[in-house]
């Protein structure tokens, strides 16, 4: 079915390094290009690496300074675990720590206010449903989405294209996750996928 209307999010997206020897090239920046090239309407995207903590944080405050614009979509691409973004080697960024304060959401500081945070790594979200809640009201954002389990990174980094897709035809959180769930539930239940609002 054809949309007569659509409800265009750039995508800001910081990428971490998947391997140590950075001469293998793994990257999901060719993915992003492929949206970007074949999307109606044309989303744009930023794309930025990072290995740092002192990195990423120096990325979020250019998103920041973005926050006017359409950059609906910030798209955080790392290693993962349960609860934790592994942006620096031995070092992970706590979504919440165990004493509840939002470290990401204190680095985010009010920039995804209205946007929609997606998590493209293992099992940063396989955690309790309230804390992803406490984590969205502490960042502002509409929506957190990405993965509960350990994910194969073809097979998602082609489901975050589906779904940047699908964000640009509704407004809603709520229609966006009934889009995915009539289009791709096998492909989302198979992957883990989740998303929150």
């Amino acid at each position: 079915m054809q949309h007569t209307k659509y409800h265009k999010k750039d995508i800001f997206c910081i990428e971490g390094f998947w391997k140590h020897d950075r001469r293998k090239k793994m990257s999901i920046e060719k993915a992003m290009d492929f949206l970007q090239e074949n999307s109606t309407p044309r989303i744009n995207k930023t794309f930025l690496r990072c290995s740092t903590i002192a990195e990423f944080k120096a990325h979020i405050t250019e998103f920041k300074l973005m926050r006017n614009d359409k950059s609906g979509i910030l798209y955080l691409a790392f290693h993962g675990s349960p609860n934790a973004l592994h942006v620096e080697k031995r070092k992970k960024l706590k979504l919440l720590d165990e004493e509840g304060m939002e470290q990401l959401a204190t680095i985010i500081d009010g920039a995804a206010k209205g946007k929609i945070i997606h998590f493209g790594s293992c099992s940063v979200l396989n955690m309790a449903p309230a804390e992803i809640k406490k984590f969205i009201k502490a960042t502002g954002a509409a929506a957190v989405s990405g993965y509960n389990e350990d994910i194969n990174f073809i097979e998602t980094t082609l489901l975050d294209i589906l779904f940047f897709e699908a964000c640009q035809l509704y407004k809603r959180p709520s229609s966006i996750s009934n889009y995915m769930k009539a289009n791709y539930s096998g492909f989302m239940r198979r992957s883990g996928f989740k998303i929150y609002f």
